[in-house]
């Protein structure tokens, strides 16, 4: 009894460890387009300055992220939202939104 009740606390302590690290992993981050009503994350055409603009829409909404290799890092829970990039990609996209936050 006392060896199930072991291996179930060991299991269950394995598997929180596993999903913390899953959903705090930092992947790139990548361009989150709609198309008929569907979330199309964008690996292909990146535009050249797409990056330096999420940046400031990241830092404006206080998100954490990393710069490596002049490539934005997020926590992989946020890139699986894909409706929050997808309103993350559009902000950077509109020049008007972007003169008007602090830099």
């Amino acid at each position: 009894m006392k060896k199930k009740i072991f291996l179930v606390v060991v299991l269950s302590i394995v598997l929180f460890s596993v999903y913390y690290y899953w959903s705090n992993k930092y992947v790139n981050l990548y361009p989150v387009n709609l198309e008929h009503e569907e979330y199309i994350v964008n690996t292909n055409k990146i535009p050249n300055d797409f990056y330096k603009k999420m940046e400031l829409v990241l830092n404006n909404y206080n998100e954490d992220y990393i710069v490596k290799n002049n490539i934005i890092l997020i926590k992989n829970k946020k890139m699986n939202d894909l409706e929050l990039i997808y309103n993350y990609t559009k902000k950077s996209n509109d020049s008007i939104w972007l003169s008007t936050i602090k830099r």
